[in-house]
């Protein structure tokens, strides 16, 4: 990924993962069916970290992924620290993010305040109507994403990117 251009419309995914078999995975798994079929319409094609074959640094990769794509999806669920970092570098770039967490559980304060889709695995078709609704809104001219960091220090807001 380095080196080569993104594609126009690819939505990095930024989620916990866990080992195969694990609850967390499966998870994971299902969260990322759902996000293929709510983004689809609009041309996205969701790409999740361990998906990437490419060799090289992950790190290197995944910044990359959290500075260029057009659109990031973060999966809070389970208070995961990789995610909440990698959360960090998009909110810094100012661009277009949709939270995601599982119904029930609380965000954290620092990011308490960002729209976020309380989601049920069991209940895709909600889920995929919702993440819908969001991707309508991103996708109308003149949106602008506005995140904790942005709002605070926008001298500080990383734009231009990719």
């Amino acid at each position: 990924m380095p080196t080569e251009p993104l594609s126009l419309k690819t939505c990095f995914v930024v989620a916990p993962i866990g080992p195969d078999g694990s609850p967390i995975r499966e998870r994971s798994d299902k969260v990322l069916r759902i996000l293929q079929h709510a983004l689809s319409p609009f041309g996205y094609e969701p790409v999740r970290s361990d998906q990437i074959a490419k060799p090289g640094m992950i790190s290197h990769t995944m910044i990359q992924l959290l500075a260029e794509a057009p659109l990031v999806i973060a999966d809070l669920t389970g208070a995961n620290p990789n995610v909440y970092y990698e959360l960090a570098i998009r909110h810094a770039v100012k661009k277009p993010i949709i939270q995601l967490i599982s119904k029930g559980e609380k965000l954290p304060f620092d990011v308490g305040d960002m729209r976020t889709i309380p989601i049920d695995t069991a209940d895709a078709f909600k889920a995929v109507d919702d993440i819908t609704a969001s991707l309508k809104e991103i996708e109308k001219p003149g949106y602008e994403t506005t995140t904790p960091i942005s709002m605070a220090l926008p001298q500080f807001a990383v734009t231009g990117i990719g």
